[in-house]
């Protein structure tokens, strides 16, 4: 009996280490795999938030009565009138201490019009000239709401934009609002960092619904000959008076705001499919 029980526990034994050792490995998509369903996780949250804001404003697009506040239409043209009436050029009304348009839509200089914001192009991508493979993307959740590229993860529609351009002209050339596509809410942005980096300007996603005046959340877009676009901020850098554009650069997946002249391949950007013909400017950088 003693013998039959020493056979069995040498079989087991056997068995055990022959299963520990056929074991396969954890693949090596196992931790981004963990990313995703951390990502889907915190996307479904924010999604369920910006669900919840738009049922308590009534509308998805609208942050107070008659102000229209999505990517087709906003109703904000930055100035105030807390103090003093709003002037008379933007053809606004005063609505909670903001001018505001009140059955239109305003352009980036602040003027109230009677049409919407014109669809150029949808559900395209950006991938960067100098690193082709890497791509544009707004991130679910982030501490400073930076602009980042990415050769794999780009959340779950985190990659795709739209692009609107506003009625009007600022400095003589149209402008626009680069959205998120997943997140009708939210465009990107140029901004000063405010001390969170070396550079003085980064891509930022806005949100449209805090009543942000609407020069803070335009872009200048333009086209280049091979097709490429650049994306910069309304006016010039308050420090070398030239314009800044949307660029990356070697040791960072941060999206950065370039403003000493032409930002090179690294701040031109591949859309994908292409836009339309004539659709935005020539460059003139």
């Amino acid at each position: 009996m003693l013998a039959r029980w020493t056979i069995l526990a040498l079989v087991a034994a056997r068995t055990t280490a022959t299963g520990t050792a056929e074991q396969p490995e954890e693949p090596a998509c196992a931790v981004h795999e963990e990313d995703e369903a951390d990502g889907l996780a915190a996307l479904q949250t924010t999604e369920s938030k910006r669900k919840a804001t738009s049922e308590s404003h009534g509308s998805s697009n609208t942050t107070a009565p008659g102000v229209s506040s999505g990517p087709t239409c906003y109703g904000y043209t930055g100035g105030s009138c807390s103090v003093q009436a709003c002037t008379a050029a933007r053809n606004a009304k005063c609505s909670g201490g903001y001018c505001t348009c009140d059955a239109g839509c305003s352009s980036a200089n602040g003027t109230c019009y009677m049409e919407k914001n014109k669809v150029i192009a949808q559900s395209f991508t950006l991938s960067n000239a100098k690193w082709p493979n890497y791509y544009m993307y707004m991130k679910t959740v982030s501490t400073f709401d930076q602009m980042r590229v990415s050769d794999s993860w780009f959340g779950v529609g985190g990659d795709k934009f739209s692009l609107y351009q506003l009625p009007g002209a600022y400095e003589g050339q149209p402008t626009f609002f680069l959205g998120s596509s997943k997140w009708e809410s939210s465009v990107v942005a140029i901004a000063g960092t405010t001390g969170t980096a070396v550079h003085p300007y980064a891509a930022y996603a806005k949100s449209l619904e805090k009543k942000t005046g609407v020069d803070k959340l335009a872009v200048a877009v333009c086209a280049r000959a091979n097709g490429t676009i650049m994306i910069g901020g309304l006016g010039n850098s308050s420090i070398t008076k030239k314009p800044v554009w949307a660029y990356i650069q070697h040791g960072t997946w941060l999206v950065y705001g370039y403003s000493t002249g032409d930002p090179g391949q690294g701040g031109y950007w591949i859309p994908k499919p292409a836009f339309p013909a004539n659709s935005v400017p020539a460059c003139s950088v």
